[in-house]
This record gives C-alpha cells, sequence and structure tokens, in this order.
C-alpha cells in the first residue's frame, strides 16, 4: 500500500515537473525572440560601421601610398 501511494506521489511530481518544463520552455522561447532581434539588429549596425571604418583605412592607405610616390 505503502509503495502504490509513493509511487502515485511521484508520477504526480514527475508529471508537474513535465508541465512546468514545457511551461519553461515556452516562456524562454517568448523571450528569447525580443532579444534575439535586438542583437541581430546591433550587430547590423556595428557590421555597418565596420565596413565604414574599413572603406576609411582604404582610402587612407592609398593617400599614404600616394604620398610616399610623390614625396620620392
Amino acid at each position: 500500500m505503502a509503495r502504490k501511494i509513493l509511487y502515485g506521489a511521484l508520477i504526480t511530481v514527475s508529471g508537474i515537473l513535465l508541465v512546468l518544463s514545457v511551461m519553461g520552455v515556452g516562456a524562454a522561447w517568448a523571450y528569447n525572440e525580443p532579444l534575439t532581434q535586438q542583437g541581430m539588429a546591433r550587430l547590423t549596425e556595428i557590421d555597418g560601421e565596420l565596413s565604414q571604418a574599413q572603406v576609411a583605412l582604404n582610402t587612407a592607405s592609398t593617400e599614404l601610398a600616394r604620398a610616399l610616390r610623390q614625396a620620392a
């Protein structure tokens, strides 16, 4: 009789934990989506700024090479 009660309690606790786990996964997915969108927006902005910096460095390198050729 005690085993039946223990088994029933374990099954009940396991069921409750399963339901809570599924709810937790759903909540994590719901909260993670906006954070992912924000992160992607920031990374896109940073990528654009790095591209601009690369263009500026290439331009400066070209100008420096031209100045060195004229000086020589």
